[in-house]
């Protein structure tokens, strides 16, 4: 099975459109504010949440399809990654990564450069873990 997860809402309604797909978005900010324990683990939400200054629910609520993904990791064969190449993208690419390998994924992961507003394609590349 295959996941595609896009940069956030926006970019996920293009793609979705665009490429007639299921995607699930990736609604965090990774760029700012502290990171600290596993990635996505209780611990780690709970800073998050902090520093967003909302609940730990309200946190998981903006995550949940991600959350759900990331808690069926298994289940997946491929993730396909849609994100822009500004340092923003590229700070929520690299800490998906590392969740990833954190986890142990031995999946293919393919990371999709796109244009945020279009969802047209720029370069593609491949990682094996």
């Amino acid at each position: 099975m295959r996941i595609n997860i896009a940069a956030g809402e926006e970019l996920k309604k293009i793609l979705e459109t665009k490429c007639k797909d299921n995607f699930v978005p990736f609604n965090e900010a990774m760029n700012v504010g502290p990171i600290y324990g596993e990635l996505f683990s209780d611990e780690f939400m709970k800073v998050r949440s902090d520093f967003h200054g909302v609940s730990i629910e309200e946190y998981k609520t903006k995550l949940r399809d991600f959350l759900q993904f990331f808690s069926n990791l298994n289940n997946y064969k491929e993730v396909h990654l849609f994100f822009g190449n500004d340092d923003f993208c590229l700070k929520n690419v690299s800490a998906i990564l590392m969740a990833l390998r954190q986890k142990n994924y031995t999946g293919m992961i393919m990371r999709h450069t796109v244009d945020e507003y279009t969802g047209e394609g720029i370069k593609t590349d491949i990682f094996y873990m």
